[in-house]
């Protein structure tokens, strides 16, 4: 998977970048070519102009930070949200409903966040300097978070950021 990391600055899609990555991906170099940080708007543009959509957009996402239009998008296009930050950085790992929802599954708050996420049909995108940490990242397969605990924490969303703002909103 190759990716453009962020638009360009000059306030382009990055048409160009864009064609690369197709030119990369026909030459066989990429199995895969998506974008990072891009709006909803920047991605139609990249299609306009190349007729090739990103399989994924690569954005800061947590259940107090993401967009339910780019959701929406994303899964019309059947574009991949890799959502980075998914643990945000650890700031808000000590939310009092997190906390609840995790105590009553017998997780952490970072398993219910990696769980909403899948739940969701996103990719959370983990950390882990210990193994401990590794091992509790990937034992998030044995609960499941109720509908009414899914809808919990999409009222979270206040489009926080833990790296200063949500670029794709």
């Amino acid at each position: 998977l190759m990716l453009i990391h962020r638009p360009p600055a000059n306030g382009s899609a990055g048409i160009e970048l864009w064609k690369g990555l197709i030119d990369a991906k026909k030459a066989g170099l990429t199995m895969d070519i998506g974008v990072s940080n891009y709006t909803e708007e920047q991605i139609e543009t990249l299609a306009d102009a190349t007729g090739e959509l990103p399989v994924v957009n690569q954005i800061e996402w947590s259940p107090f930070g993401y967009s339910e239009d780019m959701l929406d998008f994303c899964r019309a296009n059947r574009i991949v949200i890799q959502a980075y930050s998914a643990l945000t950085h650890g700031k808000r790992l000590n939310d009092e409903l997190i906390e609840e929802i995790a105590e009553h599954h017998g997780k952490t708050p970072a398993q219910v966040l990696i769980r909403w996420n899948l739940q969701l049909g996103t990719v959370p995108l983990v950390k882990a300097n210990q193994l401990k940490h590794l091992k509790e990242n990937i034992d998030v397969f044995d609960f499941e978070l109720s509908a009414r605990e899914m809808d919990a924490m999409m009222d979270l969303n206040e489009e926080y950021s833990s790296i200063g703002t949500l670029t794709y909103v």
